[in-house]
């Protein structure tokens, strides 16, 4: 199984990698273009665990890994930053502070909702403020109708 520790940028994000079976590590620099990203993780065996940093961009990294069979794990932030020992902070350092909290099973994650989950929640905001507006126009309706 592949086990995967993601620092999380808005263009690109720096992974280092570690097979359980053989202990192999790979350290890595991918840019967020879309298929430079499809390619590094579809070519991983499922499933593969990845601890990602949190952060409100990811949105579409979560879509594509739960599409090819892997497992994200989003990591809570502050725990995270309690752990480092050290205060110098290079993206190939987290990454691999990442990794080693996953492999020792230690790594802090915070449930995130399935797709699934996310869209019906969309729909019940989107439903929420329809009936808000018809509640309003009805409200003015009323008004003017008593006026």
């Amino acid at each position: 199984m592949w086990i995967i520790g993601c620092d999380w940028h808005t263009r690109y994000q720096q992974i280092a990698a570690m097979v359980t079976t053989t202990g192999e590590l790979m350290v890595r620099r991918v840019e967020h273009g879309r298929r430079q990203v499809e390619q590094v993780y579809a070519a991983l065996p499922r499933p593969a665990r990845i601890g990602i940093e949190a952060t409100g961009t990811t949105q579409w990294f979560e879509r594509l890994l739960a599409r090819l069979g892997h497992e994200p794990r989003v990591d809570d932030a502050a725990a995270i930053r309690a752990a480092v020992v050290r205060q110098q902070k290079t993206d190939m350092r987290d990454a691999q502070h990442l990794l080693r909290l996953l492999l020792e099973e230690r790594f802090p994650w915070v449930w995130i909702p399935s797709v699934e989950e996310r869209d019906l929640r969309q729909l019940l905001r989107h439903r929420t403020k329809l009936v808000g507006m018809r509640t309003q126009v009805r409200n003015q309706l009323q008004w003017l109708a008593l006026s």
